[in-house]
C-alpha cells in the first residue's frame, strides 16, 4: 500500500455550482447535486452515475486523460474527489460506500485498486479522515462529526490492485438527519456531461436515457419534490420534461433565465430580474 497526502480542497457553495458544472460530471437530484471533476465520454466507460445505480456488478472508477486536461491529482486519483450537496440547504447526516470493484468478490476487488482512506471535508467545519476495511463488501459508514448540507470526500490513499490500475467505488448512499436515502428515494435525475457542448440528460437509476434535452445554451437544471418535473434553463427559455407522461413543453423561448425553481407544480422563473411563472 502506497501512503500520498491528499489535497486540502474547500466545500464548494451553491451558488458556485455552475462554475463546477462546466468542469466535470454532475448528477442533479430534487434536491441534491451529487458531482466529480472525471468527464464521462467514449474514454471512461465507469462513469459516475454507476456509482448511484444499486447494481453492484458495476463501479465508478476515477479516468483521467492527463495529456488534455492538466490536474492536481495523480494517476490512481490521489486527490480527486467526490462532493454531494443539497440544493434546499437541508442537512446531510452520513453517507454509506460500498468501497472497491465489488462484482465477484473478491477476485476483481484484490485486482484492482480500492479507495484505503478518504478526507472529508463539510460545511459544518468539520474535517476528518476515514479509513475502510479492505476485507469488506458491504456498505461501511461514515458519520459526520455535524449534519452539514455540503460534504467533499477527497481521495486520500489507495491500495493498489494486483492487475488493474483502477481506483474504483462501488456504491454510496447519502442519509438526511431523518434517515432517508437522498438518491434511493428518486426515480428520475437530471445528468450533464461533456466539454465543449454539454449534454443533458434525463435518466433512472439504472443509468438508462429517459431523454435527451433539446434546448441549446443550458445553464442548470431543476428538479420538482416529486421528482417528476425537470426544468432546463439558460439563454434560450425553459424546457421542462415531465417524466410521468413523457411530455415536453418549452417556455419564454429566447429569453434568457437567470435562475428557476419548483414550488410545488409551479415553475418560477426569473427573467431581466422579473419572476415569472407556469404551473402543470
Amino acid at each position: 500500500m502506497k501512503k500520498k497526502v491528499g489535497l486540502t480542497l474547500g466545500v464548494v457553495f451553491w451558488l458556485s455550482i455552475l462554475v463546477l458544472a462546466l468542469e466535470g460530471t454532475v448528477m442533479i437530484f430534487p434536491d441534491l447535486v451529487v458531482s466529480t471533476p472525471e468527464r464521462f465520454d467514449s474514454a471512461n466507460t465507469f462513469p459516475l452515475p454507476l456509482l448511484l445505480d444499486r447494481e453492484l456488478s458495476t463501479t465508478w472508477t476515477f479516468k483521467w486523460d492527463f495529456n488534455l486536461y492538466p490536474c492536481p491529482w495523480d494517476q490512481d486519483g490521489i486527490g480527486s474527489w467526490i462532493k454531494v450537496e443539497t440544493i434546499s440547504g437541508a442537512e446531510i447526516r452520513s453517507l454509506e460506500i460500498i468501497n472497491g470493484y465489488a462484482k465477484l468478490w473478491p477476485v476483481r476487488y484484490i485486482e484492482n485498486n480500492a479507495v484505503m482512506a478518504l478526507v472529508i471535508q463539510d460545511s459544518a467545519g468539520g474535517k476528518q479522515v476515514v479509513y475502510f476495511d479492505d476485507d469488506c463488501k458491504d456498505f461501511q459508514l461514515i458519520q459526520l462529526k455535524k449534519p452539514a448540507n455540503k460534504v467533499t470526500l477527497i481521495i486520500d490513499d489507495i491500495r493498489n490492485g494486483t492487475k488493474y490500475n483502477d481506483t474504483c467505488i462501488g456504491e454510496m448512499a447519502i442519509y438526511n438527519t431523518k434517515g432517508v436515502d437522498l438518491i434511493r428515494k428518486w426515480p428520475y435525475y437530471v445528468f450533464t456531461y461533456g466539454e465543449k457542448d454539454r449534454v443533458w440528460q434525463v435518466r433512472d437509476l439504472n443509468a438508462q436515457i429517459i431523454y435527451t434535452v433539446t434546448n441549446k445554451n443550458i445553464t442548470w437544471a431543476t428538479v420538482n419534490l416529486n421528482g417528476d418535473l425537470l426544468a432546463f434553463y439558460g439563454k434560450s427559455g425553459v424546457e421542462v420534461y415531465n417524466a410521468n407522461e413523457g411530455i415536453v413543453t418549452k417556455l419564454f423561448e429566447d429569453q434568457e433565465i437567470s435562475e428557476a425553481k419548483f414550488e410545488g407544480r409551479k415553475l418560477i422563473a426569473k427573467i431581466a430580474g422579473k419572476e415569472e411563472t407556469y404551473s402543470f
